[in-house]
This record gives structure tokens, C-alpha cells and sequence, in this order.
């Protein structure tokens, strides 16, 4: 897991599902469908990572698309 800077601020440490999810959707914004098949994971793993995420304040849940909001 990586640790990065955002917006000035320390993020937490993003687990390597997050890692995976977070970088899909950095190049581009996907549908959940999307992802489990890109990366592999399991429907749960991927809720899991996008759950996370959305918590983190990394990514939006819009409609049916995830992209990064930072």
C-alpha cells in the first residue's frame, strides 16, 4: 500500500484493492461491472475497495459511474 499526498493533506494508506480500483478510475470513470471484470476481483472485494474509497472522500458515485473526485 501506498501512502500519497493529496490536496496538502496525508491520506491513509489504501489497501491493495483500493490501489487497484483507485487507479482504474484515476484514467477514467467506470461502471462497477466494469471493474470487478478489469481488476479481477471479487464483486465483494470490489464493493469493499469502493466503500473505502468513497469514505476516504477519494471518489463519487454518480449514477452508474464511479469517478475520482480528488
Amino acid at each position: 500500500a501506498k501512502e500519497s499526498l493529496m490536496g496538502g493533506t496525508k491520506t491513509s494508506l489504501l489497501t491493495p484493492h483500493e490501489e487497484v480500483v483507485y487507479g482504474l478510475l484515476q484514467k477514467a470513470p467506470r461502471a462497477t461491472d466494469a471493474l470487478i471484470q478489469e481488476t479481477q476481483m471479487t464483486p465483494s472485494e470490489v464493493s469493499s475497495a469502493l466503500s473505502l474509497l468513497e469514505i476516504k472522500g477519494l471518489i463519487q458515485i454518480q449514477g452508474a459511474y464511479i469517478c475520482v473526485t480528488r
